[in-house]
Formats: structure tokens, C-alpha cells, sequence
């Protein structure tokens, strides 16, 4: 048994070696081959064909074929050629076999730029084999696809646009494939409405056209119009489809172009220059008036009416109107050629009825539209609305006029003044004249017209007085200076004292005329032993009877009842031209350089209370409310100077004009000066109001009545009347003579006389009116101011004389400040 399977197990060993020395012996190899295609089956040559084991590789042929001998065993097979990828990657072979074929494909990339070089993203790439997906071109425009095989067509395309060149065609692999995308432009703008050539087009037609672009970018258009075949630009940036020219004119051609813009892309198109003609011009009747007002028929209505209504014409023409108006339903034409479409026929009657109606005319075709007949009724006559009126005349002095007769146009009764002088008038209406009258009197103003009611229509009465002045005494005032009498002029104006003596300066001194007797007080002699001259007016305090005079070397001469003895003091190395200023005791003196010194009566001692300082030259003399001392200067500035403090409580300036004169205080405390204008101030300073002279310098002070009246004269000889409430001149009067005009300040008598002296000649004058009464002429010009006192003027004389002149007036006006420094002591308060 044993030796049989040993017999078995040595046979299988046989077979085994005999086999192993065959194979050996018999070297056992196998060849394969094949092709490379694309997918249409072309071959594809140069290919690498590579196998596994060190087999050396083959190269595919112009058909793309391939073999390989030599192989043993199990070998990987597979291709590559740059560019290219091969499916199946890789096939093993253990045998021989000619089906080793692979499908070869290939890569293609490129980018897509516009014109200026910038990248399109979005471009689709598509390839004609439609078993190639498309591919996007990215952000910055490339793009690329790996799965071609054999022939292909690739093409772009991206609404919008247009691409160089249009495709590529490739075979095998490439980069590079790049295209350039040129914008479309807008489409070219067409179908115009109104069409190319038409006519008959209504003026008001709006142009319409087709536009927009192909990828929906934002599409303007620029407007070219006009008469001109080259018609010029009209409007740009538009984004409709659509532009209103306006109206046009009538059978008139147009022309006109339309140019889109891509605003995106910056490109356009132009469209045709297309033309159209508007219609010939209508020719019809104007429209016809209507919507009347007053409505037809309405009542009640004002009678001031404005009739209105609505016209025009179809046509654009200038209509005119014809107007007939009137109480008949045929009325009267009244107006024609109006060109608006309303007319004011006046003030109408009460409670009538009135007829109008409206033809309209067309100016250019003559045509012609008659609107109906309209009426229409006015209101009754309201009854009438009466008012009251009543006021006070007065006399020069303020005191009321009793007995005088207020009479009233439109046939009213008249009333009378009472003791008063008060009156009063009630039940009037509309528009009367009220005038006053009264036998002996002028009044001013002569007649008021009142409108309503009024409680302030006042009037100033003034006498008419007649008589003539007449000189009763002449006396020269000379002074025995080195044996010979010396004589001069006479700028003082005199002052009286309590007792009648009258007070003057003079070229030697002061002196008093008592009793007709004139006395010389005293005088001041310079260094060269010559009597100093006094420009300054005396002063007489009238408590105590004391006078003060300056003189043009700084002193004070001063005397008092029985004015025996005679004292000088000695306040300021600088003239004193302006007279002092008695005020609570005290004399206030102002120096021709500007300081004040504050003096007592007294002690007649002098102390220094305020400066005004350089280039303030002072000629006037002070005048004080009480409160203030105010006094002008020649540099033009006008001052408040506090009596108690010194200080300068306000100024005010009147620029380049010179004050030389002295002010005044009115009754309600306003104050007044000069230089060439006339001022008013109210008690701090604020203006009030200036009038223009004649502009010629006033040296002499303005005067006020009692009834607000304000008097001044000029050098070029005019005298003035002003309302002291707004400064309107009431009257005035040339006063001139051949030696000069009026150098000093005017007189009011308390019956209504004004004096003034103009060169050489005193003038009386109605207050009221400006008449002249009667004049005198003295020796030579006349510089000094008057006076007035007990029926007699006193008043000095440029040949060295002083007058005595019988006046038309016993005295001055009792109220107000009727003289230079208010009365004939010369006090100057006042307000």
C-alpha cells in the first residue's frame, strides 16, 4: 500500500520538473496594440504609450496607432500627451490583445477683455460638440475647459455685446484663446411721433420716439431742436421716450434729432434728423366775456366798484376790450383799447342800477365777440356818520381869545370862542373847512380841514397892530481915556434892573441909564492903559438887584442896588464874550476857551468846575433848565453840563458848523440852537428836528412864543417863523440891507409884534403872518439884541450909541422865551 502512493507521489514530481524545465526552456512572452481616437475616432498621433514592468514605451502613429511586443505577464497600459487627458487612464493586459484602445481629450483656457483692456466676467464660452458643458468667464474674465475631443467651435456671448473674433476653432489643446466684447450701442432711436414730414401738427404736440438699449443699461437722450435743419441742443440727460417742446408757432417747420447714450458704456447712436410742420394758424373770434363781477343781477354792491371778468382769445392774440357802462340797458361805450380784463368806472350813485357790458376785439384778425348785457345795483345810501371837532385859540402869549367866530363849510351853524378860548363843533361829516375869525385879529394857520374827529384845532390870533417905532432917546456911550471921549461899538444887549435902570456894555465899560441920565460904572484898563472892551450882556439877578457883566479880559464887574459901588474879580485869563449865568445863588461864567467857573454871589469866590477842552471857542452866553447848564461852541458841538457835578451830561454835534449864538428853552423844555441849520433837542439830548436855513451863519439866539412858534434870522438877512412841534417853516420874511443882514436875536411883544433888527434897521412885524408893521433905521449897523420893558425898546448901536425906541408892544410876551436870555434881566432859565 505504501509503495503505491510513494509510486503516485513520484509521478506528480515528474510532471512538475518536466513542466518547470519546458517553461524555462520555451521563454514565454505576448504582444498587444491599439489606438489612440478622439471620440469620432480619429487618431491622434504622438502619443506616449507607456507600460508597466520597464517596458520602454511607444509612440502613436499619424492614425494614432500603436503596439507593443514582449510583454510577460501582467502590464498597465497607459497614455499621455501634454494637453491632453485619455480615458480609460490606464488598462491591464496579461495577453496578447489589439483592442488596447484609449479616447483622448484635451484643454483649451482663454479671457474675455473689453476694448480698454478690463475684464467681463459673465461671458458664456460654449463649444459646438454639445457634450461639452459651457463654461463662465470668472471676475476677472478667464475661463477654461478640459473635456474637448477632436474638432471644436468655440464661441462667446453676453447680451450687449459683440466679440473679436466672433470664435476660435481648435483641434488639440491651446491657451491664449482670448476675445475682446465690444459694447452694443442704444438702439438707434426711431418711429417718431409726429412721423418724418408731417404736417398739420398741433402746436402743442410732444415728441415721441423709440429708444432704449439691448442690455437693459440706463438710456439718455439728448434733444436737438429747432427751425434750423441744423437744429441745436435743446436738452440732455433725458430719460423718457418723450419731450414737450412748448408751444409752438404756428405753420412753422421744425426740425429735430434725437442722440441715445449708454450711460454705462459711454456709447451713443444718433438718430435721423426728422422735421415736421405745425398747423397754419386758426383764425377765431375771441372767447366771449364772461363770469362778470358784480355777478349779473347781484346787489348791495359798493360804490367803488371794479367791474372784472374773463376774456383772453383762442388764438394767443392781444384782445382789447371795449367797455359800455351806464343807468341805461343801451348803454354808452365809455372806454375802448383797454387791455385788461378790468376797469373802475368811479365812485357811483346810491341805490342805482347800472348796465355794462364787454365787446372783446382781436387786435391781429379784427375779429370781434359781444358779451351780454350784465347789471348789477348799488348799495342805499347809508346815513351819514357825523364826528366832532373842538380846540383853543390862543394869543402870542397862550392866554386864550375869547369872542372869536368858528365857521364850517358845507353850511353848518358857527361857534364862538369862550373866555377860554375854547370851542367845540359836533354832528359834522365828510370834508369841512373850519376858520376862524375875529375883527382886529390874523390867525394861523388862516383855515383847517378836518375829515373826522378831532380835538386839537387850534389856531394863534394875532392883533393887527398898527403905529410906527419911533426913536425918544439917543445916547452915546463914551469914556474919557486920555483926555479924549472914547466911543465903540456896542454888541452888549441891555438888561433892567428891578427898578428900571438899564444895564449895557460898552467899548470903555459898563454902563446904566437911569432916569434918562447915563452913568458910567467902570471899567477894566489893560496893560497899555486902554479901557478893555465888553462884548458880554449884563446879567441882573432880580432877587437882590445884583448885576453881572464879563469883560474881554477875564473879569467880572459887578454891582448892586443902589449901584453905588462897583467890584471886580478877576475869574479867567481869557475873554468872557458870552453874558454870565445867575442861577441859585451862584454866577456861572463861561470863557472864550470853554471853562465854566461857578461863582457865589456872595463870596464872590471863583472855583473851576469843568472843561471843555481844545478848539471849543464859546461866544454864546449859558442858558440852564435847572438841571443843566447847555452852551454851543465853535468847533459845532453843543453841550449839557450838570450844575451840580460838572460833568458834561450829553453832547451833541452839529459837524462842521460854527454855534456862536446863544440857545433856547421852549415851555415844554425842548431846547433850541444854531450854526447855519436850526436844531431842536429834547432835554437829553435826542434830536428832535433841523430845518435848513438859507445857510448863512446865525449869531443871534432863537426866540419861542407861548403857541410854539420859533423865530431866527440869518446874516444873509432871513427871518424865519417854525413850527417848534416838527420844524416846518410857517412863514418867512428877506429882511437884507445893503450893510448886512441880522446879527442878533429877534423880540416877541406881548401883543403879537415881532421885533428884529437886519444892518442898520429895527423892523416890527405880526407875529402870524410876516408883515412888515414898521421900521426904523438908528446911526449904523446894529449887533446888539433888544429889549423891551414899559412900552419902550432898548437896544445898542455899532456907532457907539444905545436907543430908546417907542415900541408897539408894552412889554414882552408873558410866557415862552420872547428875548435873548428869556427876559430883560437876562436870566436865561427856562423849561
Amino acid at each position: 500500500m505504501k509503495s503505491k502512493y510513494f509510486k503516485y507521489l513520484l509521478l506528480a514530481f515528474a510532471l512538475i520538473v518536466i513542466i518547470f524545465v519546458f517553461s524555462g526552456c520555451m521563454n514565454l512572452t505576448y504582444s498587444v496594440s491599439g489606438y489612440v481616437t478622439d471620440i469620432r475616432g480619429n487618431g491622434i498621433p504622438g502619443v506616449t504609450i507607456s507600460f508597466s514592468n520597464n517596458l520602454p514605451s511607444v509612440i502613436t502613429s499619424a492614425n494614432g496607432y500603436w503596439s507593443q511586443s514582449g510583454l510577460s505577464g501582467n502590464v498597465s497600459v497607459s497614455a499621455y500627451m501634454n494637453g491632453y487627458s485619455f480615458y480609460p487612464p490606464n488598462i491591464s493586459v496579461s495577453g496578447p490583445t489589439s483592442s488596447v484602445n484609449f479616447t483622448a481629450y484635451y484643454s483649451v483656457s482663454g479671457s474675455v477683455y473689453n476694448q480698454n483692456g478690463n475684464p467681463i466676467p459673465g461671458v458664456t464660452i460654449s463649444f459646438s460638440d454639445s457634450s461639452i458643458p459651457p463654461v463662465i468667464t470668472s471676475s476677472n474674465g478667464s475661463w477654461s475647459q478640459t473635456v474637448l475631443s477632436g474638432q471644436v467651435i468655440i464661441t462667446p456671448s453676453l447680451s450687449g455685446y459683440l466679440f473679436n473674433p466672433s470664435n476660435f476653432t481648435v483641434n488639440g489643446p491651446e491657451n491664449g484663446l482670448n476675445f475682446t466684447g465690444i459694447p452694443l450701442p442704444p438702439n438707434t432711436p426711431s418711429n417718431p411721433t409726429p412721423y418724418n414730414g408731417q404736417t398739420n401738427v398741433a402746436t402743442n404736440i410732444v415728441l415721441t420716439w423709440t429708444g432704449g438699449g439691448v442690455k437693459g443699461d440706463t438710456i439718455t437722450y439728448s434733444i436737438y431742436f429747432g427751425t434750423n435743419p441744423t437744429p441745436s441742443l435743446v436738452q440732455s440727460g433725458l430719460t423718457s421716450t418723450s419731450y414737450n417742446p412748448g408751444t409752438l408757432s404756428y405753420g412753422t417747420t421744425y426740425y429735430w434729432q434725437i442722440i441715445a447714450t449708454d450711460e454705462n458704456n459711454d456709447s451713443s447712436s444718433s438718430g435721423l434728423i426728422w422735421s415736421f410742420t405745425t398747423q397754419p394758424k386758426p383764425v377765431n373770434p375771441p372767447n366771449t366775456p364772461s363770469n362778470p363781477s358784480p355777478f349779473n343781477g347781484q346787489t348791495n354792491v359798493s360804490i367803488n366798484p371794479t367791474l372784472s371778468w374773463t376774456g383772453g382769445g383762442p388764438n394767443g392774440d392781444t384782445i382789447t376790450y371795449s367797455i359800455y357802462f351806464g343807468t341805461n340797458p343801451n348803454s354808452q361805450l365809455v372806454q375802448s383799447g383797454l387791455t385788461s380784463t378790468s376797469y373802475n368806472p368811479g365812485t357811483l350813485s346810491y341805490g342805482t342800477t347800472y348796465y355794462w357790458q364787454v365787446v372783446a376785439n382781436d387786435v391781429n384778425t379784427g375779429l370781434t365777440t359781444n358779451g351780454p348785457i350784465w347789471s348789477f345795483t348799488t348799495q342805499p345810501k347809508p346815513a351819514p356818520v357825523t364826528y366832532s371837532v373842538s380846540g383853543q385859540i390862543t394869543d402870542i402869549n397862550g392866554n386864550g381869545i375869547p369872542g372869536v367866530t368858528i365857521s364850517f363849510s358845507g353850511g353848518y351853524s358857527s361857534v364862538t370862542t369862550n373866555s377860554n378860548g375854547y370851542w367845540s363843533q359836533s354832528g359834522l361829516t365828510g370834508s369841512v373847512v373850519v376858520t376862524p375869525s375875529l375883527s382886529g385879529y390874523t390867525f394861523s394857520p388862516s383855515s383847517i380841514t378836518v375829515t373826522g374827529a378831532n380835538n386839537n384845532v387850534n389856531f394863534s390870533g394875532y392883533l393887527n397892530v398898527s403905529g410906527n417905532l419911533s426913536i425918544t432917546n439917543q445916547w452915546p456911550l463914551s469914556v474919557l481915556q486920555n483926555g479924549q471921549n472914547v466911543a465903540g461899538q456896542i454888541y452888549s444887549s441891555p438888561a433892567i434892573s428891578t427898578d428900571g435902570t438899564v444895564f449895557v456894555g460898552g467899548t470903555g465899560g459898563v454902563f446904566s441909564i437911569q432916569n434918562n441920565t447915563v452913568s458910567y460904572l467902570g471899567g477894566v484898563l489893560n496893560s497899555s492903559n486902554s479901557f478893555v472892551k465888553i462884548w458880554s450882556s449884563p446879567v441882573v439877578d432880580p432877587t437882590n438887584d445884583t448885576v453881572f457883566v464879563g469883560t474881554n479880559d477875564g473879569y467880572i464887574i459887578s454891582t448892586q442896588y443902589p449901584f453905588s459901588e462897583v467890584y471886580y474879580i478877576k475869574v479867567s485869563p481869557n475873554p468872557i464874550i458870552g453874558a454870565p449865568l445867575c442861577f441859585n445863588g451862584n454866577v456861572y461864567i463861561v470863557d472864550e476857551t470853554g471853562n465854566i467857573y461857578e461863582m457865589s454871589e456872595t463870596s464872590m469866590s471863583t472855583s473851576l468846575i469843568a472843561a471843555l477842552g481844545y478848539g471849543n471857542e464859546v461866544w454864546a452866553s449859558p442858558v440852564t433848565n435847572g438841571t443843566d447848564l447847555f452852551i454851543g461852541t465853535t468847533s459845532g458841538n453843543f453841550y449839557a453840563i450838570n450844575l451840580s457835578t460838572g460833568q458834561i451830561d450829553w453832547t451833541y454835534s452839529i459837524g462842521q458848523q460854527q454855534i456862536l449864538s446863544t440857545a433856547a428853552i421852549g415851555p415844554n423844555g425842548n431846547i433850541y440852537f444854531a450854526g447855519k441849520d436850526l436844531y431842536s433837542v429834547t432835554p437829553n439830548g435826542q434830536l428832535r428836528w433841523a430845518v435848513n436855513l438859507d445857510g448863512s451863519q446865525v449869531t443871534g439866539s432863537p426866540v419861542v412864543s407861548a403857541n410854539g412858534i420859533v423865530y431866527i434870522g440869518t446874516s444873509a438877512g432871513d427871518f424865519y417863523a417854525i413850527n417848534s412841534n416838527n420844524g416846518n417853516i410857517i412863514w418867512q420874511d428877506n429882511l437884507s440891507t445893503p450893510i448886512g443882514g441880522i446879527s442878533s436875536s429877534a423880540l416877541i411883544g406881548n401883543n403879537g409884534v415881532v421885533y428884529v433888527a437886519s444892518g442898520w434897521i429895527l423892523c416890527a412885524l405880526n407875529a402870524g403872518t410876516g408883515t412888515l408893521i414898521s421900521d426904523i433905521g438908528l446911526g449904523y449897523n446894529i449887533e446888539s439884541s433888544p429889549v423891551l420893558n414899559d412900552g419902550y425898546i432898548y437896544i445898542g448901536c455899532d456907532d457907539g450909541d444905545l436907543y430908546q425906541i417907542q415900541a408897539l408892544s408894552t412889554n414882552i410876551s408873558s410866557a415862552g422865551w420872547p428875548m435873548f436870555m428869556t427876559n430883560w434881566y437876562h436870566t436865561g432859565l427856562g423849561g
